[in-house]
């Protein structure tokens, strides 16, 4: 079974850029909208919808770089640590865009930075992601995927 996307997977576009206020070094992206199930009790995007945005965010990054979602059955990368640090809220309604980056590149994990911007910069965060195989062991980054990797972030270390 083949799955597609209904969108493109990165976009990010000079465009992008000036309406959501993104600065820096980001080359991958996507747009989200703040629906109802995102807002608290408060009237506030959930803390854990900024978490899902970057679990959204790095799957469609996967997907760009190799071509294909994750495959459980060979390999697949399951993220080992997550933080988010939140510079202000949002409201229902909010359209955002959530940027993706690769920092590092190890032997069997990767760094991966992520922003949520609405004007301007909401909050960041990053995951450690592991790559495992088929047991659960893990698994070597090939050097086919580091440089897939590196056509979308060429600064990674």
């Amino acid at each position: 079974m083949t799955v597609s996307l209904e969108r493109p997977c990165n976009e990010l576009s000079p465009t992008a850029r000036r309406i959501f206020g993104i600065d820096g070094d980001w080359n991958f992206g996507m747009v989200r909208e703040t629906g109802w199930s995102d807002v608290d009790s408060n009237s506030h995007v959930n803390n854990l919808t900024f978490l899902k945005w970057c679990e959204d965010v790095r799957i469609r990054y996967f997907y760009d770089i190799t071509g294909h979602w994750p495959d459980i059955s060979k390999h697949t990368l399951v993220v080992r640590s997550l933080s988010f640090n939140f510079e202000r809220g949002l409201q229902l309604g909010d359209r955002v865009f959530v940027t993706a980056r690769t920092s590092k590149i190890g032997t069997t994990s990767w760094v991966q930075e992520y922003a949520v911007w609405h004007g301007n910069l909401i909050g960041r965060g990053d995951a450690v992601c592991v790559f495992i195989d088929a047991t659960g062991s893990k698994s070597p980054i090939t050097s086919h995927l580091k440089g897939c990797i590196r056509r979308i972030d060429r600064n990674v270390g």
